[in-house]
């Protein structure tokens, strides 16, 4: 497949790469592959990128958080609005999209402010977090319907960081 270096010394170079499962939503594929020359193999979680927005009600200085049971954790977590990054979507698209399905309220793209973007685990899974926030005035003029996918239970509510 080809040598790579990654700038800051290190040589890289894949090897071969076989899929051990595939779904609609995740990958895991075998991946070989030498670092500076050293044999390395490991398994490789392909998983969609992802949004996450701290919703702030600028008006009562509050913020939207969600409560959604989370199989990897076990138990009911709290969360803010998030989710997949859909084919032909960029990212400001998908967390106006999650922020009504989720919670119903309606939000603009152009007043998202990105914050960071990050590998949630780089060493295993190429999954990337872009994490926006926003400042929301008139909340209660721009609350409609939720939208949620099928399977998905999430109540949200509007707390003070003292909650």
């Amino acid at each position: 497949m080809g040598k790579e270096n990654t700038g800051n010394g290190f040589a890289y170079e894949f090897i071969s790469s076989d899929t051990e499962y595939e779904c609609p939503w995740y990958r895991v594929d075998d991946v070989h592959y030498k670092v500076d020359g050293k044999p390395m193999s490991r398994l490789l979680i392909g998983h969609p990128d992802v949004v996450n927005v701290m919703v702030h009600d600028a008006d009562n200085d509050r913020y939207l958080i969600e409560r959604e049971f989370r199989l990897g954790a076990g138990r009911v977590k709290v969360n803010v609005p998030s989710g997949f990054i859909f084919d032909g979507e960029n990212p400001s698209m998908a967390v106006v999209r999650e922020t009504r399905e989720e919670t119903g309220l309606r939000i603009d793209a152009s007043d998202l402010i990105r914050l960071f973007e990050v590998y949630k685990s780089e060493g295993g899974q190429t999954e990337k977090a872009y994490c926006f926030r926003i400042d929301v005035h008139d909340v209660a003029a721009n609350i409609g319907d939720t939208d949620m996918d099928e399977g998905e239970v999430i109540t949200s509510e509007w707390v003070d960081f003292d909650t």
